[in-house]
C-alpha cells in the first residue's frame, strides 16, 4: 500500500470538504505563525545552539530560507497588529489577505506613501473579489503614487544633467 493510498480519504474531497480543509489549514497556519513568534520572542529556539528562529526552522523543519522568513514575518505582523490577528483567528481574513496587509505594512511601502502624499490617489474601493471587513477598509487599501513627478531630480531643470543622460560618452 502506497502513501497516497493511505491518505486517499484526505485527498478525495467534495467541494464542501475541500473548503472546510482550506479553512482549517489557514487557521492552523495563523496559529503556527503566532506560536513561532512566541518562541522567537522567548528565545526558546536557541536551546540547541541555533542562532536565529529562521535558522532553527531551516534545520529542524527543513524549510527554505524564504518559507521560514515568510512564516516568521506573518507571526511578527500578527503579534504587532492585534486586530488583524483576531480577524485571522476568527476567519474574517484569509491567509492571503493577511499576507497582503503584511506586505503593504512594510516600511518600504509606508515611507513611499508618506513622502508622496501630494501625488497619491486612493485605489477604487473594489480592488478585490473578496471584501475586507469594514474595520480594515481604510487601513489596508494601497495608494497609487507617482514618484517620478514628485522627485526633485525629475524636474525639467535637472533633465539634462549627466546623471540622467542616456549617452555614456557625455558623462564627465
Amino acid at each position: 500500500m502506497s502513501a497516497m493510498d493511505e491518505h486517499a480519504e484526505q485527498i478525495l474531497l467534495t467541494p464542501a470538504e475541500a473548503l472546510a480543509a482550506v479553512t482549517a489549514w489557514e487557521l492552523q497556519g495563523t496559529l503556527v505563525a503566532l506560536a513561532l513568534r512566541r518562541m522567537e520572542t522567548m528565545g526558546t529556539f536557541g536551546t540547541d545552539g541555533s542562532v536565529s528562529m529562521k535558522a532553527w526552522l531551516r534545520e529542524h523543519a527543513r524549510m527554505t530560507d524564504q518559507g521560514a522568513g515568510d512564516l516568521l514575518a506573518t507571526g511578527r505582523f500578527l503579534d504587532n497588529n492585534a486586530a488583524f490577528a483576531e480577524a485571522a483567528v476568527t476567519g474574517q481574513l484569509s491567509g492571503g489577505q493577511v499576507s497582503l496587509a503584511r506586505r503593504l505594512g512594510k516600511p518600504k511601502h509606508a515611507s513611499s506613501q508618506r513622502s508622496n502624499t501630494n501625488s497619491c490617489r486612493r485605489w477604487p474601493r473594489s480592488t478585490s473579489t473578496t471584501p475586507l471587513p469594514p474595520q480594515f477598509i481604510g487601513e489596508t487599501r494601497p495608494t497609487r503614487c507617482s514618484t517620478r513627478a514628485s522627485h526633485p531630480s525629475n524636474s525639467p531643470a535637472n533633465s539634462h544633467s549627466p546623471a540622467h543622460s542616456t549617452n555614456a560618452s557625455t558623462v564627465t
